[in-house]
C-alpha cells in the first residue's frame, strides 16, 4: 500500500489571476507583484541547482500556498540538465 502526502494549496496563480477582484490596479501593484514575482525565480533556481529543467512553467503550475506565499508544483515532465562544457 502507498500513501501519498501533499500540501493543500489555496489556489493557482492562474485562479488568482482570473479573479474578478485581482483585476484591479491596487490588487496588482509593482510592489506585490516583485515580491511574487521573486518568489517564482527563486523557485526556479532552486530546481535549476538541483540539475532539473522545468519544461511546463504556466501560472496554473504555481501555486498559493497561503496570501504571500507561493510554489511551484508539477515537475511531471522535468528533465534532468546535462552538464555543458566549462561546467
Amino acid at each position: 500500500l502507498i500513501y501519498v502526502q501533499m500540501q493543500l494549496c489555496q489556489f493557482s496563480l492562474d485562479t488568482w489571476l482570473g479573479r474578478e477582484e485581482n483585476r484591479t490596479p491596487a490588487s496588482r501593484s509593482l510592489p506585490s507583484m516583485k515580491f511574487l514575482f521573486k518568489q517564482i525565480v527563486s523557485a526556479v533556481a532552486y530546481i535549476h541547482d538541483k540539475n532539473l529543467i522545468h519544461r511546463d512553467l504556466k501560472p496554473s503550475n504555481i501555486m498559493f500556498v497561503d496570501a504571500n506565499r507561493l510554489k511551484v508544483c508539477d515537475l511531471g515532465i522535468a528533465t534532468i540538465r546535462k552538464a555543458e562544457d566549462g561546467e
